[in-house]
């Protein structure tokens, strides 16, 4: 499968990722995107993003003030907040006190 790279930027950290399909909430609806996606800049909602890494990984992010941009073949998520899904526990639930963001992330988990 052919898969992109993504880099991801947050005020913490710089990271990148092998993706072979990317998708989740924007302000608008719903998006995917695949190699070769045309330029766009998505909006994306406070939640969960979902990932196809390269080697068949699939993985759920939690992300807050993310816009992805994409441009020739450069994609980029820059946000406030990316955090892996598996890594979240009761230090990432006293950050995050706004009960509807975290009982949507708790319910977007067990789906």
């Amino acid at each position: 499968m052919s898969a992109f790279e993504l880099s991801i930027f947050t005020p913490l950290e710089s990271r990148k990722l092998h993706v072979v399909s990317l998708g989740g909430d924007t302000e608008e609806g719903r998006f995917v995107v695949l190699v070769g996606h045309e330029p766009s800049v998505f909006a994306l909602k406070n939640g969960l993003i979902f990932a196809v890494l390269s080697d068949g990984t699939k993985k759920k992010f939690f992300v807050e003030g993310a816009i992805l941009r994409i441009q020739d073949k450069a994609y980029v998520l820059t946000a406030e907040t990316v955090l892996d899904v598996e890594l979240i526990d009761e230090e990432f639930l006293k950050r995050y006190r706004d009960a509807e963001v975290v009982a949507r992330v708790v319910k977007q988990m067990e789906a």
